[in-house]
């Protein structure tokens, strides 16, 4: 697996997987910055505006945004956040991962966690904040198995409260 940058020609592959999830629902696949209509090289420049704190949009936080390919096909993706506001420090952790359908089941999601992890780890977070909505046991098991130490349920207020379990994991490990 190579953990990437996106690229104009993942434009068709992408509206494809923002399909899969869309319909799968809750989850974006581009994350919630994703502008509906947005042509696809206008979201690349605004994806590679956020990974630095001099030129992210106000009120957001800085991130990285890559996708993890297994034999040239997109598997999943993560959002790593450098660092964390009130919303991040709530709900929204400073990992955000998904794995694409035909990937799931075969310990991609535990190997692009573990990625963000080492990623925070050498930029000197010593603890990542995650989040899993309550009824994803998948993202829960692969939370706990990466060293997910249970915080707590929270309600997220954007989403029409629903319900989070909260987790800090040492990035050390």
């Amino acid at each position: 697996m190579i953990f990437r940058e996106l690229r104009l020609e993942d434009a068709e592959e992408v509206e494809r997987l923002k399909s899969i999830f869309d319909e799968e629902g809750g989850f974006k696949f581009l994350g919630a910055d994703y502008v509906p209509g947005e042509d696809f090289a206008q979201s690349l420049q605004r994806i590679s505006n956020c990974k630095e704190e001099e030129t992210v949009p106000e009120g957001k936080v800085p991130f990285t945004f890559l996708v993890a390919e297994i034999d040239g096909k997109i598997a999943g993706r993560i959002s790593i956040r450098h660092r964390l506001n009130d919303w991040y420090a709530l709900v929204g952790g400073h990992i955000g991962y998904g794995v694409v359908p035909e990937f799931r089941g075969k310990g991609i999601a535990t190997s692009i966690l573990r990625y963000g992890l080492e990623f925070l780890r050498v930029r000197g977070i010593e603890e990542a904040f995650i989040s899993c909505k309550q009824t994803n046991d998948a993202s829960r098991a692969v939370i706990e198995k990466c060293g997910g130490v249970f915080a707590g349920l929270v309600n997220d207020p954007m989403e029409n409260l629903a319900e989070y379990r909260t987790y800090w994991i040492s990035t050390r490990s």
